[in-house]
């Protein structure tokens, strides 16, 4: 009998939300001051939960399907990629158009997009997918090798300091002469070092149930007590402890109850379409309205929530 996670279900909707926030930025206003830093953390867990979830799932189903299931997910993320990718080529060329590149360049920066940075102008929430599916491929690559999970585990976590560097760039120009310059080469040809972020908390997600999870009380103290102490560190090193505080995070959410409302909403599925579908919502706000950052995070939470519902509505009929 195939077991329903509930409280997975709420923190994948919160998460979306988060997202939706980091891509209209609500607190914009308190830019510099601890409103805008514990909202910088907070935001930033979003996309990390959906990573642990995507693990936790896989890694329930690993033990019957065997490692090919990897490479099947890993090709099945592809095709939700690229066929969203399509969904937002309108929004892509108008993009390019706009910045008057020419039809050459444009080409370039597609493939550059498509195949390196996980998206382009107005779908930077789709890198989640491509990141997933590289993530996936390469895990069953380390496994057909024969690697040891010890190994696995230090390369993935080895990637994600990687990934975190290049992302954050801390300054180290003094300690490390040039490392400006190959800062900016690899920012060019490879992006911002997200697409080795995605290892390491898919791989806790498949392990969860190797850890000794405490709980949820303690749960919730450990994860306070690591944000408050994340709010007073530098940005690289509290999004390196972004892997302790996704963990506890989703540990609250995976030994949580459901009750009665959360099966009804059809948060599941209605998390995904949030996160799929709100960046229109975004190029409308901000190419078509003056509205200001809280007002923008407001429409395009509305927008997404009920454009969501309606489709599932009218997928159910359709299904009927």
């Amino acid at each position: 009998m195939k077991k329903n996670y509930y409280g997975l279900d709420l923190g994948k909707i919160i998460a979306a939300i988060l997202v939706i926030s980091i891509h209209t930025v609500p607190f914009a206003a308190y830019e510099g001051t601890y409103i805008y830093k514990v909202w910088s953390i907070l935001s930033s867990l979003a996309v990390p939960f959906f990573f642990i979830c995507t693990g936790f799932f896989i890694g329930e189903r690993l033990k019957d399907d065997g490692i090919e299931l990897l490479i099947k997910k890993s090709i099945s993320f592809c095709k939700i990629y690229l066929l969203l990718t399509l969904c937002y080529l309108p929004l892509t060329i108008y993009r390019y158009v706009i910045e008057g590149r020419g039809l050459v360049k444009s080409i370039i920066f597609f493939i550059r997009g498509l195949v390196v940075f996980g998206n382009h102008g107005w779908s930077w929430q789709l890198w989640y997918l491509l990141c997933v599916s590289y993530s996936l491929a390469f895990l069953y690559i380390l496994y057909k090798w024969g690697i040891k999970k010890k190994n696995i585990w230090i390369i993935a976590l080895t990637l994600y300091v990687i990934g975190t560097f290049f992302n954050v760039k801390p300054d180290l120009e003094d300690i490390i002469p040039g490392i400006g310059s190959f800062y900016h080469i690899y920012k060019m040809l490879l992006g911002e070092g997200r697409m080795f972020c995605g290892l390491v908390y898919i791989m806790i997600g498949m392990e969860i149930d190797h850890f000794k999870i405490p709980r949820k009380s303690l749960c919730a103290l450990a994860l306070l007590i690591c944000f408050l102490i994340c709010v007073f560190m530098s940005e690289f090193f509290w999004r390196i402890a972004l892997v302790i505080l996704t963990f506890f995070a989703f540990s609250i959410f995976l030994n949580m109850e459901g009750g009665v409302l959360i099966p009804k909403l059809r948060l599941r599925k209605l998390s995904s379409y949030i996160y799929y579908n709100h960046m229109y919502f975004v190029f409308i706000v901000l190419s078509f309205t003056d509205f200001k950052e809280p007002g923008r995070f407001w429409f395009v939470t509305l927008f997404s929530v009920t454009f969501s519902y309606l489709y599932m509505f009218i997928r159910h009929l359709m299904e009927k």
